[in-house]
Formats: structure tokens, sequence, C-alpha cells
């Protein structure tokens, strides 16, 4: 799953775009985050 985000941090007037992606699995029913992984920049 891919998110496209923005953290902002309004005090120091401040936003940074940012692409989070999630990898899931689900066992033995429930579901586990494998992978999560962060980086800078608008998704394209």
């Amino acid at each position: 799953m891919l998110f496209d985000s923005v953290y902002r941090v309004p005090a120091q007037d401040r936003m940074s775009p940012l692409v989070i992606g999630v990898t899931f699995s689900y066992e033995h029913g429930r579901w586990l985050v494998l992978h999560n992984q962060d980086s800078n920049g608008p998704a394209s």
C-alpha cells in the first residue's frame, strides 16, 4: 500500500511531502506489518 502524505510543522512554517509504503501480511487470523518504508518527495 502506498500513501502520499505531508509532514507539517506549523510553528516553523515548514511542510514536506512524503511517500509512505507499507507491506502487510495476513497470518493466523491477524494482519501484520512486514515492511514500512518512508521517503521524502511526492508520489509520481
